[in-house]
């Protein structure tokens, strides 16, 4: 075999592997980036469940103390006849 066939031979053997790191690469930057997405969904996710837990965490604050007033203004929460704070 001529040494210029085996420099032919070597040549298509690094062209192709060249292209096959280059799908690889290709292949792996999908993946990447498709886990990016997925995670960007589930950042997505739980700031609204955070959002959705602050509201009702302000909902809640707001019961309280509209209860707290309203039984040390002189109402009771049992509107019973014998309650002291009547």
């Amino acid at each position: 075999m001529p040494p210029y066939d085996v420099l032919g031979v070597v040549h298509r053997w690094l062209v192709d592997l060249s292209l096959l790191f280059r799908r690889q690469s290709e292949i792996d930057a999908k993946a990447r980036d498709a886990r990016l997405q997925r995670a960007l969904e589930e950042v997505e996710r739980f700031k609204a469940l955070l959002q959705e837990q602050r509201a009702a965490d302000r909902d809640h604050k707001d019961v309280n103390k509209s209860e707290y007033n309203r039984v040390f203004a002189g109402g009771c929460c049992c509107a019973c006849p014998d309650s002291a704070l009547q």
